[in-house]
């Protein structure tokens, strides 16, 4: 009887040290800057992407969703600051978003043209993403942006060849 409790007592302290050693424990990660920016912007893509499909299983068109978010978006750019208020940031966001190089390739008082690298090629490398085709991920931010631009007394155009983005800007 005792061999037997002995038995059984080994093997629960076994068994028992062995899920305390199978315990995982957990520590924040450290990331550099560039992991935790590469994160982010895959984050937001995936939102975007995500909504996108989800206003087309709503029977909304691409356009029409993305004119709803520059609707709500525009409030927050200074009406005030007209032409260059669309301008700047716009130059700061490409600058956020976009690896080098950004190229103002016309640049007068009414009219902008930047050239860029493409926004998340790899949309567009994947033919689609959550059901979204790079054109319609690309015509969601022109929509919204045409809003934002009209808001601001603008017209606001965004196309793409094989490499590049151009975005033009241009007063009323």
């Amino acid at each position: 009887m005792k061999t037997k409790q002995i038995i059984y007592t080994v093997l629960i302290f076994i068994f028992s040290v062995n899920l305390i050693g199978a315990q995982e424990y957990y520590k924040v990660p450290k990331l550099t800057v560039e992991q935790k920016y590469n994160n982010i912007r895959g984050q937001l893509d995936a939102m975007v992407l995500v909504g996108i499909n989800f206003a087309k299983s709503k029977g909304l068109s691409v356009k029409e969703y993305g004119a709803f978010a520059g609707e709500q978006f525009k409030h927050s750019w200074k009406i005030e600051l007209g032409f260059k208020g669309l301008v700047k940031p716009t130059l700061h966001n490409l600058s956020c978003f976009l690896q080098d190089p950004i190229e103002i390739i016309e640049n007068k008082a009414d009219k902008v043209k930047i050239k860029s690298k493409k926004l998340s090629p790899w949309i567009e490398k994947n033919k689609k993403v959550y059901g979204v085709t790079y054109k319609e991920y690309m015509d969601f931010f022109s929509a919204a942006m045409n809003v934002i631009a009209n808001h601001l007394g603008c017209e606001y155009e965004v196309s793409y060849d094989e490499q590049w983005m151009y975005t033009t800007i241009i007063k009323k």
